[in-house]
C-alpha cells in the first residue's frame, strides 16, 4: 500500500512539473501565464472531482480501498487551486494588491473563484484527524461545504469561458451526478431514522 500511495502521490504531482517544465520551455508561447492559470485551475477542478468520486466507488464491491485516497486527493486539489491562485497573482496583477482590487471591480467572476478557494482551503487545513476530533459532529458538517465550492467553481469556469463551455460542460455533468448521489445518500439515511423512531 505504501508503494501505492508513493505512486498516487507522483503521479498527482506530476501535472504541475509537466506544466511548468512546457512554460519554461516555451511551449506555451505567447501567453504562458494564462496557459498555467488555465491548466492549473482544470487541474484543481478534476481533483476536486476525484476527491468527491471516491466515496460512491468505494461503496462498489471489492473497491473499498480507494477511499484512503480521499484526503491525498482533496489536497492535491488545494494544491492545484493554490497553483491557480498564486499563478493569476503573479501573471495578472504582479502580485501588486491594488491591480488585484481593480481586478475584483472589473471582474465579479474573481470573488466566486476567491469564495471557492477559501472553502478548499479550510477543507485542507482541517483535513486532518486532529481537526476531526476537535470538531467532532461539526467535521463532517463543515466539509459538506466541498459541495459548495464544486458549484463556485463550475460557475466560475463557466463565468470565465463564456464561449467555450465543453468543460464546463463535462465538469457540471459529472458535478451533478455526484450531487444527486449525495442527496440521495441523505434521504435514504433520513428515511431509515424516521423508520427506526416510528412507533410499532
Amino acid at each position: 500500500m505504501l508503494w501505492l500511495k508513493l505512486f498516487v502521490f507522483l503521479a498527482s504531482l506530476a501535472p504541475a512539473i509537466v506544466f511548468s517544465g512546457l512554460a519554461v520551455a516555451g511551449a506555451y508561447s505567447p501567453d504562458p501565464g494564462q496557459a498555467l492559470i488555465i491548466r492549473f485551475a482544470h487541474t484543481a477542478t478534476i481533483f476536486l472531482l476525484i476527491t468527491l468520486s471516491l466515496k460512491p466507488i468505494a461503496t462498489l464491491k471489492g473497491l473499498r480501498p480507494v477511499i484512503r485516497f480521499s484526503r491525498m486527493a482533496g489536497l492535491f486539489c488545494f494544491f492545484y487551486a493554490l497553483l491557480h491562485f498564486l499563478a493569476y497573482l503573479a501573471f495578472k496583477t504582479g502580485f501588486m494588491w491594488s491591480l488585484f482590487e481593480m481586478d475584483l471591480a472589473k471582474r465579479p467572476y474573481v470573488y466566486v473563484g476567491m469564495a471557492a478557494f477559501v472553502i478548499l482551503a479550510l477543507m485542507a487545513v482541517t483535513s486532518t484527524k486532529w481537526w476531526q476530533r476537535r470538531l467532532k459532529r461539526n467535521w463532517k458538517m463543515l466539509h459538506r461545504l466541498v459541495y459548495l465550492a464544486l458549484i463556485l467553481i463550475i460557475v466560475h469556469i463557466l463565468w470565465v469561458a463564456r464561449s467555450d463551455v465543453w468543460w464546463t460542460v463535462i465538469y457540471g455533468t459529472i458535478g451533478t451526478l455526484l450531487l444527486a448521489w449525495r442527496a440521495r445518500l441523505h434521504w435514504l439515511k433520513r428515511r431509515s431514522i424516521a423508520a427506526e423512531n416510528r412507533p410499532s
